[in-house]
């Protein structure tokens, strides 16, 4: 077996254990949750299901903190902030399972920025309100604000692995000779592989995304030309990506 069949090989049971892993986390966070839309997050999972988590825990304590009534205007501004907050926790959850898991996978790092943003809004939030509510609802209020501290929202390794795969192809010139075309054929499987894009559904799934992302772009949209790349790449490669 060759150097290079043997570091492929391995680079793929790799991604398969830390795949496996993060099946495990999101089975238990599903068993938790149980809601269709956690089901239909395609990219980035457990960031949406951190967020989820922190969305149904509020959601729990919030028509207590209402009825408490926070009159002064910074009490009443907290409010209005947290919910805030929560819609776009919300939004952020049906970006990622309704948006291309190409698109999802090259632009991680401002997912978890996003990710991070908001949990500093639902922290300062609470925390403003936890010192205007009731000593027993402070106290709850209290233990939200503790776990959002401690929360951390990173990439998934296998997504992380796709999204670099996925960048390295978009700063490739055009293939012209075979070696380069076998190339960006095999980025593109390893991506799919990852992705969970394989089966006929799912790329005819995928294509359907990012068309609907594409009509959204002005023609001038630098993000519109990536992603006309990406659905040129998987209308040539995408009878080989089905045979993964």
């Amino acid at each position: 077996m060759c150097a290079f069949t043997e570091a492929y090989l391995f680079e793929i049971s790799h991604i398969r254990y830390y795949t496996l892993i993060r099946l495990r986390k999101e089975l238990c966070w599903m068993a938790i949750a149980g809601t269709s839309e956690l089901r239909n997050i395609k990219v980035h999972h457990l960031m949406c299901l951190e967020l989820q988590k922190f969305i149904d825990r509020i959601s729990q304590i919030l028509p207590a903190i209402e009825s408490s009534r926070p009159r002064c205007s910074l009490g009443m501004q907290a409010l209005c902030s947290l919910q805030v907050a929560l819609d776009k926790a919300k939004l952020l959850i049906q970006h990622c399972s309704e948006s291309s898991k190409l698109y999802l996978a090259i632009t991680a790092d401002r997912i978890v920025l996003r990710c991070e943003k908001i949990r500093n809004a639902l922290e300062l939030c609470l925390s403003q309100l936890q010192n205007m509510a009731p000593s027993s609802l402070a106290a709850k209020i209290a233990g939200v604000v503790h776990d959002l501290k401690s929360v951390e929202f990173s990439v998934e390794y296998a997504e992380d692995e796709a999204g670099k795969l996925i960048l390295k192809l978009l700063q490739k010139d055009s293939p012209t000779s075979d070696s380069t075309k076998w190339a960006e054929l095999e980025a593109l499987q390893n991506v799919a592989f990852m992705l969970k894009i394989t089966s006929h559904s799912a790329i005819v799934m995928e294509k359907r995304s990012i068309k609907l992302l594409v009509e959204k772009l002005h023609d001038t949209d630098q993000l519109k030309k990536i992603l006309k790349y990406l659905l040129y790449l998987l209308r040539k490669y995408g009878e080989f990506i089905r045979q993964l």
